[in-house]
Parts: structure tokens; C-alpha cells; sequence
């Protein structure tokens, strides 16, 4: 009786920590999807504020923004149209940054990237320009 005792604790423990590796797996692709979520937020938030940017001054070159800057550094540093969108990555780590791929007179490139994927897009890097999100 003991030794099936001992059995049954045995597989209820490894049924435990096979659950707890499938939740703990949910969470972090969750909070993954999320946070793309909220990524493809920002880069909506993003396009509109590079539009009026443009409607005002004509150009999308942007004073003190080069190649690398990050988004948010680069617009609260700027004229309130930028300034209004306070806009960062919510890891803000690592691949995780809005970044100023190039600016100039008529054209962007915001490198960025998802975590897990969502609206179609798989997880990767891409860049949104003012046509869109490509890879």
C-alpha cells in the first residue's frame, strides 16, 4: 500500500510541474501578443504623427533625429505636433525600440519588432514607412 502511495505522489507531482510549465508558457506568449498588440497601436500613432508633421513643415527630415535615435527621444525634443505622441516600446529593451531607420524630405523608415506576431505579421523585425509595414 505504501509503494502505491508513493506512486500516486510521484505522478501527481509530475502532472504539477507539467502544469505549471504550460501556464507559466501561456503567460509569457500572452503578454507577448500584448504587448505586439500594442505595438501595432504605437505605429498608427506613429504614421499620424509623421503625417502632420509633414502637413505642417512639408519634410519628414526632423531636426536632432538621424539614423538610430529612438522614436520617443526623438519626439519630445521636437515642435508639439511630435511632442503630443509620448511613444515608446513596451519592453523598450534590446530589438525592442521604435528606432529611426532614415528620415528625409519625403520619405521614413521606424525599424521595430514583434514579439509573437499578430494582424498577419509573424514575429520578427520590420519597418513601418509612410506606405506601410514591410519586412
Amino acid at each position: 500500500m505504501e509503494q502505491r502511495t508513493r506512486f500516486k505522489i510521484i505522478v501527481y507531482v509530475i502532472l504539477a510541474v507539467i502544469a505549471l510549465t504550460l501556464l507559466s508558457f501561456w503567460v509569457w506568449y500572452a503578454s507577448g501578443w500584448r504587448r505586439d498588440f500594442q505595438r501595432v497601436g504605437d505605429l498608427k500613432q506613429i504614421q499620424v504623427a509623421m503625417s502632420r508633421y509633414y502637413s505642417q513643415y512639408g519634410t519628414y527630415l526632423i531636426s536632432g533625429c538621424e539614423s538610430g535615435t529612438r522614436v520617443d527621444e526623438c519626439f519630445v525634443k521636437q515642435s508639439n505636433i511630435l511632442r503630443s505622441f509620448r511613444i515608446s516600446d513596451p519592453l523598450s529593451s534590446g530589438y525592442y525600440n521604435y528606432i529611426i531607420g532614415s528620415l528625409n524630405e519625403d520619405f521614413y523608415e521606424i525599424n521595430f519588432a514583434l514579439e509573437s506576431g499578430v494582424g498577419g505579421l509573424p514575429a520578427g523585425r520590420y519597418v513601418l514607412t509612410k506606405e506601410g509595414v514591410r519586412r
